[in-house]
């Protein structure tokens, strides 16, 4: 499901996220998924967006705030499992706006 939502990407609106992907790129301290596997998952989640016409930002999901997604269209999570309470409220936040 995920691959299929990454390819729709380019295709669902060139233009209105070119640079507007961002990709969670390192998981919040305490987590419990498995630190290597999901960094080695963000890379090639980020390799396989990030072409000539999609623009894709890495960012730190040890310090997520609101204003960390200020401009972006589009959040991929490699793993439900980076989700936690603090991340999940500012999810819900990004949603809302």
């Amino acid at each position: 499901m995920l691959l299929l939502c990454i390819i729709a990407i380019p295709v669902y609106a060139f233009e209105e996220l070119r640079y507007g992907v961002a990709v969670l790129g390192k998981l919040p301290e305490g987590s419990i998924a498995d630190v290597e596997s999901f960094t080695q998952l963000a890379e090639e989640i980020t390799e396989l967006i990030d072409y000539e016409f999609v623009s894709v930002d890495n960012i730190d999901g040890e310090t997520l705030t609101i204003s960390d997604l200020d401009g972006y269209k589009v959040l991929v999570i490699p793993s439900l499992e980076a989700i936690d309470k603090e991340i999940s409220v500012v999810l819900h936040s990004f949603v809302n706006d």
